[in-house]
C-alpha cells in the first residue's frame, strides 16, 4: 500500500464510493463520518493523509483545520470542494489545508496529488531521527510541532502576512535564512511580472529566469529553495522533461517545485507529480494563491534543511569531545583502527598525552580551571598537529596523537617540541591569572603489516601498539615527568 488515508465524509453511500476509488488505487482507507470522529481515528491510529470531500457538518472547517494543526506531525489534509473558485482556495490553503482540488476529479489527477502529499511527508523514522539528534545536540529543533498562521483578514496587510515567509528562530538558536525564490518561463514578460506580483506578498529573494536556464547556474553554494515551473505553450512536454532533469541536478534535487499548468494540459499534472513536482496549481495564476503555496513548501524546505543540520549535528556531537571539540575515544580509536588497517599509511606513530599534576590545577584553582586548561591544550593540539593526524581525547586529562606514514626519528622529533612548547607557554584562567602546566608523552610505532591481514590482526595490533604507548606514558611520569617516553620498539 503506498499511504494509509483518513476519509472524512458524512454521507455512508459517498464514503463507500470515496473507499472503492482510492482502494483501486492500492491505498489503505480509514473512514469518518464526522470531524470529531476524524480526531478519534487520529488518536487511536497514525495516517499519512487526510481527505475531506464534504462540509464538515459538526464543526466549522476553519476549526477543523486548526485543531489538526496542533496535533504533532499532524497528517497533511487535501480538501475536495465543489466551490472551487480561486478565493475559496485561498482561504482553505491559509487555515492549513496542503491543497484544494476541484470535485469532480478524476483518479488519476487524484491519486497523483495524494501520493505527491505522502511522498513529501516526514516519515515516523525521520521524526523520531530529528529527535534523536536533537537530543544529542541538546537543542530542541522544533521541526514537526505545530505552527501558528496569522489571521485570514491578514493576508490584506503585506507585513503580517509576509510574517510567514520573513525570518524567525525555532529552538536554541537556530535562524531562518529569508528564502530564495526562483521564478520561470518562456516569456520573459511574463516571468517578470510574476515576480512583481510574488515580490508584493512574499518576503523572499525573487529572482526570474528561462526555464531552460535552470540548469546552468552554479547552484552548489545557495540553490533556490522553490521553484516556479510552468507546463505551458508552445512545448509543454518539453517543459515537463526539464522538471525529471532538475532532480538529477545535484543543486537543485531538494528543490521544491510549483508547477503551474496552462489551462488545456491538465492531463499533464498528475505526470508532473508523479515526477517529482510537490505542488500544482490548475487554471490559476493568482498571486495570492502563488504566494501562499510557496509559502507552504518554503516552509517544508526550511523543516527539511532544518532536519539535515539537526542530523549533521547529532552525528559530530556523537563522535566529539563536547569540552574540547576533538574526537572523542569511540571515534578516536575507530579511526586509529582505520590507519593500522591500511598498509600505505605505515608506519604510524602514535603519542598518548598526558598533563602532569592535573588534580592538583582543580584543587587549587577550581574545576573551570582545569576545564579551561583542557579546552586551550586541544587548542594547541589542534594547532600543532600536522594534517591528516589524529587527535582525541581519551581519557580526562589524556590525549591520543597518532601520525601515519611518520617514521620513528620525525615522530620523536614532534613529540619532543609538542613538549617544549606546552611548557614553555603558561595557560590562562577564567579569572585573569595564569598558570604553567607540563605534559607527558608515551610514543610507540605500529609493526609491520600485510594488506591480507583479516580483522583481528588489526584488533590486536591496536591492542599491542596502545599498551607499548601507555607503557611509555608510564615511564615518563614514573622520571619525572615533563618528558617524552619512547616505547623499546622505537629506542
Amino acid at each position: 500500500m503506498p499511504g494509509k488515508i483518513l476519509v472524512v465524509e458524512a454521507i455512508a453511500t459517498n464514503r463507500i464510493v470515496i473507499r472503492a476509488r482510492l482502494t483501486s488505487g492500492l491505498f489503505n482507507v480509514l473512514l469518518a463520518a464526522s470531524a470529531q470522529e476524524a480526531m478519534e481515528v487520529l488518536d487511536c491510529d497514525a495516517c499519512d493523509l487526510i481527505l475531506v470531500n464534504s462540509i464538515l457538518y459538526d464543526m466549522p472547517l476553519r476549526r477543523f483545520c486548526r485543531k489538526l494543526q496542533q496535533r504533532e506531525n499532524c497528517p497533511p489534509l487535501i480538501i475536495l470542494q465543489p466551490e472551487n473558485s480561486a478565493e475559496k482556495r485561498r482561504k482553505l490553503l491559509h487555515w492549513g489545508a496542503e491543497d484544494v482540488l476541484p470535485r469532480p476529479i478524476g483518479d488519476e489527477l487524484l491519486f497523483a496529488r495524494l501520493r505527491a502529499a505522502i511522498r513529501d511527508r516526514p516519515t515516523p523514522d525521520e521524526v523520531a531521527l530529528a529527535r534523536s539528534a536533537s537530543e544529542v545536540t541538546g537543542k530542541a529543533a522544533g521541526l514537526f510541532e505545530a505552527t501558528d498562521r496569522p489571521p485570514l483578514d491578514a493576508w490584506s496587510q503585506v507585513p503580517t502576512a509576509t510574517m510567514m515567509l520573513g525570518n524567525r528562530s525555532v529552538g536554541a538558536g537556530i535562524h531562518r535564512e529569508r528564502p530564495r525564490i526562483q521564478v520561470t518561463h518562456p516569456d520573459a514578460h511574463t516571468a517578470a511580472l510574476w515576480k512583481h506580483q510574488l515580490a508584493f506578498h512574499l518576503r523572499a529573494d525573487l529572482t526570474k529566469d528561462h526555464p531552460e536556464n535552470l540548469l546552468n547556474g552554479p547552484y552548489q553554494a545557495k540553490p533556490p529553495d522553490c521553484i516556479v515551473l510552468p507546463i505551458c505553450d508552445p512545448i509543454p512536454r518539453e517543459q515537463l522533461r526539464l522538471l525529471t532533469t532538475l532532480r538529477a541536478k545535484p543543486g537543485l534535487r531538494r528543490a521544491q517545485v510549483l508547477v503551474v499548468v496552462q489551462q488545456g494540459h491538465e492531463n499533464l499534472a498528475a505526470e508532473a507529480l508523479d515526477l517529482g513536482a510537490q505542488d500544482v496549481m490548475l487554471h490559476s495564476t493568482d498571486a495570492q494563491e502563488m504566494a501562499l503555496r510557496l509559502s507552504k513548501l518554503s516552509q517544508r524546505k526550511w523543516r527539511q534543511d532544518l532536519l539535515q543540520a539537526s542530523l549533521k549535528e547529532g552525528l559530530a556531537a556523537a563522535i566529539t569531545d563536547p569540552l574540547t571539540g576533538v574526537s572523542n575515544r569511540r571515534h578516536g580509536m575507530l579511526q586509529l583502527a582505520d590507519v593500522l588497517a591500511n598498509p600505505a599509511r605505515q608506519p604510524v606513530a602514535l603519542a598518548l598525552l598526558d598533563i602532569d599534576h592535573f588534580k592538583q590545577v582543580n584543587d587549587l584553582h577550581g574545576h573551570d580551571a582545569g576545564d579551561a586548561v583542557l579546552v586551550e591544550l586541544a587548542q594547541r593540539l589542534r594547532a600543532e598537529v600536522p594534517d591528516g593526524a589524529l587527535l582525541a581525547r581519551i581519557g580526562g586529562e589524556e590525549f591520543l596523537i597518532a601520525l601515519p606514514a611518520t617514521q620513528d626519528l620525525r615522530a620523536q622529533r614532534f613529540a619532543r617540541s609538542l613538549c617544549r612548547d606546552i611548557a614553555a607557554r603558561p595557560f590562562a584562567l577564567p579569572d585573569g591569572a595564569s598558570i604553567r602546566v607540563t605534559v607527558s608523552l608515551g610514543l610507540a610505532m605500529s609493526e609491520t603489516t600485510t594488506g591480507d591481514a583479516d580483522k583481528s590482526d588489526h584488533t590486536r595490533d591496536l591492542s599491542r601498539l596502545m599498551k607499548r604507548a601507555d607503557q611509555a606514558l608510564y615511564r615518563a611520569k614514573a622520571a619525572g615527568r615533563n618528558q617524552v617516553n619512547l616505547s623499546q620498539s622505537v629506542a
